[in-house]
């Protein structure tokens, strides 16, 4: 009886866990990008000529880079730290800002 009782503080210790919660809260980020651009892209289509179908390859180009780059990150962060490899993401991130501010 006890490892049950054990058993069951531990999951609602987890359940409680702030990076629990942080990691829920970023994975429903990107679950909601996805649904944000759902609804234009019917739009987008027609004023690309492009049938649905196609256009709905756009959701595959959104979601692809992240699953690739959330798999890489992992796991430099289990190796090295996940404090470490923070600098790159901002990077990047500023990079491609500064990119958009400078093109016509």
């Amino acid at each position: 009886m006890s490892s049950d009782g054990h058993q069951k503080e531990d999951k609602e210790s987890i359940l409680k866990s702030k990076n629990l919660q942080i990691i829920s809260a970023i994975t429903n980020m990107a679950v909601m990008g996805v649904t944000s651009i759902s609804p234009a892209l019917p739009k987008t289509a027609q004023e690309l000529n492009q049938i649905s179908s196609e256009i709905g390859m756009l959701i595959t180009v959104f979601t692809g880079p992240m699953t690739v780059f959330t798999l890489i990150f992992g796991l430099l962060g289990d190796k090295i730290g996940r404090k470490n490899h923070r600098a790159t993401p901002v990077l990047v991130l500023h990079s491609g800002g500064m990119c958009a501010l400078t093109c016509d």
